[in-house]
């Protein structure tokens, strides 16, 4: 019998994180392939077909698959998580540069309901962060007066 998994601060599985976004280069130095970050987000050929007709729950985008360990979401973004039991996840959002790390302790080891949930929030703090700064509202903020 094989176990596995990842004993690590929030901040170290943050930088793991960062290291798949800024692809796979860390103060200056390669540490992982570009090529293995790159078939990682492609995917072999099969593996969106496969995803489908696995034991993948629906509500993926077309393209979506698991690849190298990693959930690959939108390859053409990309935007891909690593997830473990209990609801640990990092998640890379390339066109927001954004790492997310959650630490969970979900009762059960996976709950997909919880991990759509997760993911909406996610989704929208990175359309938020692509949006730029809100402009202020009339009353609000610096130099704003009350009556």
């Amino acid at each position: 019998m094989a176990d596995g998994g990842i004993c690590a601060t929030l901040r170290d599985v943050a930088r793991f994180g960062q290291l798949f976004l800024q692809g796979g280069v860390a103060d200056g130095r390669r540490v992982v392939p570009t090529s293995w970050i790159n078939d990682t987000i492609r995917g072999a050929p099969d593996g969106p077909a496969a995803f489908r007709t696995g034991d993948n729950p629906d509500g993926y985008p077309p393209g979506a698959h698991y690849r190298n360990c990693w959930w690959v979401r939108d390859p053409g973004l990309p935007f891909y998580h690593a997830s473990g039991i209990n609801g640990q996840h990092v998640f890379v959002h390339v066109p927001s540069q954004t790492v997310v790390v959650k630490l969970s302790t979900w009762p059960a080891a996976w709950r997909e309901d919880w991990l759509k949930l997760t993911v909406r929030g996610l989704t929208a703090i990175t359309a938020a962060l692509q949006e730029g700064p809100a402009e202020p509202r009339p009353g609000s903020g610096a130099g704003a007066t009350g009556a």
